[in-house]
């Protein structure tokens, strides 16, 4: 079977989230002129970054600088399979600047992360953008990426939340008013009178749920009821409901009641 490599592009650009099934066994010395961060999920390389030499596994990352110059090869002979992040210094600075953070020049502090509950917060965020259905996950995905990075590299607290559970309720009530709507992260948080990231925060600690799963939750209630009611087949509710499809709406409906809506019976 052919190998393949995919690229998926994250806030217009600034953000890119390169996998691929192909198999590595050497790449000579370069550099990228974003930063990046590496993740192998199969085998393992001898690395060597700005002169020093390291082991990268699935249990570590490599965080690496503007025109940081490295190198590599395979430590055995079955070669190695990596996710790679790559971002810019505007995708940086646009999120220090909405959260109002002391705009000090970013760096990565060390060329390889040990941090194994780092490492899997980011593979978490960067899966949940690739099979995202939604701009709106997408969104969160980004945003959730840069915040995890920022707060690792000390440029936030961690801990740090924003209680606005007034901002949060009139966002609510926006989606209640317009489920189908192709809501944005950064219409909700304007919404909310907040930043994308506190958002999402202050979200959570009021519902539990982010503001995608509640959004979805809605849509899947909204069919449900119109399943009963109306006459309507299952394309057209998935579409009157904001699902892409109905294909969509299935998938969204059976990870809620454990059935597709095609097994009930309309009568």
């Amino acid at each position: 079977m052919k190998s393949s490599i995919q690229s998926y592009t994250l806030n217009n650009g600034h953000m890119h989230i390169l996998t691929s099934d192909h198999v590595y066994t050497y790449f000579p010395k370069h550099y990228h002129e974003t930063y990046s961060m590496a993740m192998l999920y199969d085998g393992a390389k001898d690395f060597k970054l700005n002169n020093a030499q390291h082991i990268l596994d699935n249990s570590n990352m490599a965080t690496m600088n503007p025109c940081d110059i490295h190198y590599g090869n395979s430590v055995t002979d079955d070669g190695w399979k990596q996710l790679v992040i790559f971002f810019d210094e505007h995708a940086i600075k646009s999120f220090t600047e909405e959260n109002q953070i002391k705009n000090k020049h970013f760096n990565f502090e060390t060329m390889v992360s040990n941090d194994f509950q780092y490492r899997q917060d980011i593979l978490t965020f960067c899966k949940s953008a690739i099979n995202a259905e939604s701009n709106l996950e997408v969104d969160h995905a980004y945003e959730q990426i840069i915040g995890r990075i920022l707060a690792k590299e000390k440029h936030l607290s961690a801990e740090h939340k924003l209680n606005n559970c007034a901002g949060v309720k009139r966002s609510i009530s926006l989606m209640h008013e317009v489920p189908d709507a192709k809501h944005r992260l950064n219409d909700l948080a304007k919404t909310a009178n907040m930043s994308k990231f506190h958002y999402i925060r202050s979200f959570k600690d009021e519902t539990g749920m982010t503001p995608h799963a509640y959004l979805n939750a809605l849509r899947v209630e909204r069919a449900r009821k119109l399943l009963f009611s109306s006459p309507e087949n299952l394309s057209d509710i998935a579409f009157d409901c904001g699902f892409a499809d109905q294909a969509h709406l299935t998938r969204a409906y059976k990870k809620i009641y454990g059935m597709t809506p095609g097994s009930i019976i309309r009568k």
